[in-house]
């Protein structure tokens, strides 16, 4: 884990510190992280519902179970598109 002792301080308004929050909470992170995220130019993505999150750990269970080669490379592509189109924040332009 990256050692963070270097802070920075901004002021918002009630408005914008409420909306902030239910942004950060969306997406499951802190608002710290929010932040981080958006000013590092990543477009944090609302956190996956549980029924997703958990048709991933059965996929990942049945990969880890002894398939073909063959399904266990589409199932390794089908978990990695799940990651990066729904899990990693996207990086912007």
């Amino acid at each position: 884990m990256t050692n963070r002792s270097t802070s920075i301080f901004t002021r918002v308004t009630p408005q914008e510190k409420k909306h902030i929050e239910v942004k950060a909470e969306k997406c499951g992170i802190s608002v710290s992280e929010y932040l981080r995220q958006r000013a590092l130019g990543y477009s944090p993505r609302a956190a996956l519902p549980e029924t997703i999150q958990a048709l991933r750990r059965e996929l990942r269970d049945f990969r880890r179970s002894g398939i073909s080669s063959k399904s266990e490379e589409e199932v390794t592509r089908l978990l990695e598109d799940i990651r990066n189109n729904l899990i990693l924040p996207g990086k912007e332009e």
